[in-house]
């Protein structure tokens, strides 16, 4: 290169091939109803992942963890939303498999 920039010609053609390797996550969503299956928004959730993640349900009480890594996870009610208890039981376990192709939904 003679201390210069390299050059590269107009004809060059570069091929990559990416190779993802097998699915290493999948998504959890969280499901919050009352006993008459309205959807409740306010629950706090938690997954015993490394580190462990939180969330709130939203109006349509649901809240989603994207990319858990593959493997059993426990799904814990943290915080009831107000006027309400929490689930019995209030943990539930869900297993994020490899070629899951949907979510893994957990309703409380």
């Amino acid at each position: 290169l003679n201390g210069g920039a390299p050059s590269v010609k107009k004809s060059n053609t570069v091929n990559l091939k990416i190779n993802l390797g097998p699915q290493c996550a999948g998504d959890v969503v969280v499901s919050k109803v009352d006993g008459q299956g309205k959807a409740l928004a306010g629950a706090q959730f938690s997954i015993n992942t490394d580190p462990v993640r939180t969330c709130t349900t939203d109006a349509n009480g649901s809240c989603t963890w994207l990319d858990v890594p593959l493997g059993t996870y426990t799904v814990t009610e943290t915080a009831a939303p107000a006027g309400y208890n929490l689930s019995d039981p209030a943990s539930k376990t869900v297993i994020v498999t490899e070629g899951q192709e949907t979510p893994f939904v957990v309703t409380f």
